[in-house]
C-alpha cells in the first residue's frame, strides 16, 4: 500500500471515529488538550486542539498542522500530514509535561514538510539529507521545546517507543517521525561525523554513514 493510501485511511478512520457512540456504559471519554507550535521560519505561532480517545475527530487540527509545517522554501508548498505524526506530538507533549511538573511545552518548528525539490538541494549543499526524507511525506519534524534541554526532549521521545527519533545535540533539536521505533545520535569516528542507531537498551556497532538520520529518515 502506498504512503498516501496509508494516510488517506488514516485520515478517514480518524473522521469515522468522530461519531459518538453511546451504551448502556455510557458515551467513550474523549480527552482534549492543545498543542502550542511557533514555526521558526515563517514566525507562525498557532495554538492546534487535540482530541484524544477511541472516537476523537482531529481532521480540522491536521488542515492546521499541515499549513504550519509547509515548505518555507518552496513558496509555501504543502501536503498532507500523517494523523500519527500529531498523535505522537501530543504523547511527547504529555510525557514531557509528567517527566517535568510545573513546566509547560511550546513546540517550536525547525523543519516540516519539506518538498522533494528542496529536499534535494539540500542534499547537494551537504546537509546529509536522506534521499526519501520523512519529511517529504509529510511524516517526520523536527522540533526543539524552549525551557527543556534538547536532551530532555530525546528522553521523552524515545520513552514513547513510537517512531524513530533523531538526536542533534550539536544544532540544538530532536526530530520525530512515524517510522519503526529507534533512536540516532551524532559520533565521531576517526574525525569524521556518523550517526549509530540505538536500538532495545544497546549501541548498535554498525556505524551509519555519514549523515543525520540515514537509519531513521528512509
Amino acid at each position: 500500500m502506498s504512503m498516501k493510501l496509508v494516510k488517506a485511511f488514516k485520515r478517514a478512520s480518524m473522521g469515522l471515529m468522530g461519531v459518538v457512540l453511546c451504551g448502556a456504559a455510557g458515551c467513550a471519554s474523549v480527552k482534549q488538550d492543545t498543542l502550542d507550535f511557533h514555526n521558526l521560519h515563517t514566525g507562525d505561532k498557532v495554538k492546534i486542539p487535540y482530541k484524544a480517545g477511541p472516537f476523537a475527530n482531529n481532521n480540522a487540527s491536521m488542515d492546521k498542522l499541515s499549513h504550519l509545517m509547509r515548505d518555507h522554501y518552496s513558496n509555501g508548498a504543502q501536503r498532507e500530514i500523517d494523523p500519527e505524526l500529531l498523535e505522537i506530538l501530543y504523547h511527547l507533549k504529555q510525557a514531557l509535561e509528567a517527566r517535568h511538573p510545573g513546566r509547560s511545552v511550546r513546540f517550536e518548528v525547525v523543519s516540516g514538510y519539506r518538498s522533494p525539490d528542496t529536499n534535494e538541494k539540500m542534499r547537494k549543499r551537504g546537509g546529509g539529507q536522506a534521499d526519501d526524507s520523512r519529511h517529504t511525506h509529510g511524516q517526520a519534524i523536527d522540533i526543539r521545546a524552549p525551557g527543556f534541554t534538547t536532551a530532555q526532549v530525546r528522553d521523552a521521545a524515545f520513552s514513547l517507543q513510537r517512531g524513530g527519533v533523531g538526536y542533534y545535540p550539536g544544532s540544538g533539536f530532536v526530530h520525530v517521525d512515524t517510522g519503526y521505533p529507534g533512536i540516532g545520535t551524532q559520533v565521531h569516528v576517526d574525525g569524521k561525523q556518523r550517526w549509530v542507531r540505538y536500538w532495545g537498551g544497546n549501541w548498535n556497532p554498525y556505524v551509519m554513514p555519514s549523515g543525520p538520520l540515514v537509519a531513521l529518515s528512509y
